[in-house]
């Protein structure tokens, strides 16, 4: 069982590092990260898998500080809060479809249905947020934010160049 789990674990460790990188490579095919992050050999962004290990490694390095005991509940408690934000995202452009109105016709029942959907995932992603904790939630923000500085800047280059 234990052998199981850990070629389980290692394919997932792989293909979520695999995974990770290719949101900054469309970013960057789209101008609006690093080039470095184009980088390609084989058909997988090498880059981006390289920042990503970095950035893993040092999470990991930061909360042994807490003790080697709790770093895998903090790894696991930061990964949810992170891949619960897309989710976030969704429901919040959801919400904006709803309320703007902007619709090619307006079927009530629809209407009734994607607003509950969309009020249940909500609730369910903040639920996922708060079980976090507030640890989790602050080093994964300061990772968010630090995406959000280099998108900025690339923004406002590739805004100057047009």
């Amino acid at each position: 069982m234990a052998l199981a789990a850990l070629v389980s674990m290692t394919g997932c460790l792989n293909g979520w590092t695999l995974l990770s990188a290719q949101t900054p490579y469309a970013a960057a095919r789209d101008g609006l990260f690093p080039a470095a992050f184009t980088r390609r050999r084989r058909g997988v962004p090498t880059f981006g898998v390289g920042v990503t290990v970095v950035l893993a490694s040092l999470l990991t390095v930061y909360n042994y500080t807490a003790g080697s005991a709790k770093v895998f509940d903090m790894l696991v408690l930061v990964t949810t809060f992170t891949a619960t934000v897309p989710y976030l995202l969704a429901t919040a452009a959801q919400v904006f479809h709803l309320v703007s109105g902007r619709r090619e016709s307006v079927d009530r029942a629809r209407l009734v249905r994607d607003a509950v959907v969309t009020a249940v995932a909500a609730a369910f992603s903040m639920w996922l947020v708060a079980g976090a904790g507030y640890a989790a939630v602050y080093q994964g923000v300061l990772f968010l934010f630090a995406g959000i500085v280099v998108y900025a800047v690339m923004a406002a280059r590739r805004q100057r160049t047009a």
